[in-house]
This record gives structure tokens, C-alpha cells and sequence, in this order.
């Protein structure tokens, strides 16, 4: 007679949208570095939570063009945000410091 073998425990894990290095980063006040495209053009800067899931912030396109955006944080790591001539960003936080 042959052993069939033991089965395999599943493990469910519980989702967690945010660790809590990352609540405190998300917090009213800290900047992030984030980078993206808007106008099928390439942007980065940074934004400063403001609370509520709202953020403001500047972004380059270049050097010598600053943009100023405000929107709001619709994922983990990811802002969209509008400038002022009504152009919008899908931003991801970035490592990179600029």
C-alpha cells in the first residue's frame, strides 16, 4: 500500500495596505520624492501630504520648469495631481532624491 503525502497547510494572510514606516511617511507635513508622466511627458519632484489624503507639491520637467500641483493619493505610493492649466500626473513615490 502506497502513503499518499501529508497535504499542505495554506496560510491566508491578512492584507495590510501599509506598513508603519509607511503610515508615518503618509502622515500630514512629510514630503515625498516622486516621479511620473502627465502630458506623455516625464516628471518628477516632491509633494507634501497635507491630510485627508490630499498633497501639494512642485514638479520638474527640467531643470529650469517648475510646475505646482495639488491632488490627492489614490493608492500605495501613488498620487495623481492636477497643475493649474488642468494637466494631470499619475505619480509613484521614488527612492531617488532630487
Amino acid at each position: 500500500m502506497e502513503e499518499s503525502a501529508p497535504a499542505k497547510k495554506s496560510k491566508k494572510l491578512s492584507p495590510q495596505p501599509y506598513s508603519i514606516e509607511q503610515e508615518k511617511k503618509l502622515q500630514r507635513g512629510h514630503w515625498v520624492e516622486v516621479a511620473g508622466y502627465g502630458d506623455s511627458r516625464y516628471v518628477y519632484g516632491q509633494l507634501q501630504i497635507l491630510g485627508e489624503g490630499d498633497v501639494a507639491g512642485y514638479l520638474y520637467q527640467n531643470a529650469s520648469r517648475q510646475i505646482y500641483v495639488v491632488g490627492e493619493i489614490v493608492g500605495s505610493k501613488r498620487f495623481l495631481v492636477r497643475d493649474t492649466a488642468g494637466v494631470i500626473y499619475r505619480l509613484r513615490e521614488t527612492k531617488e532624491k532630487y
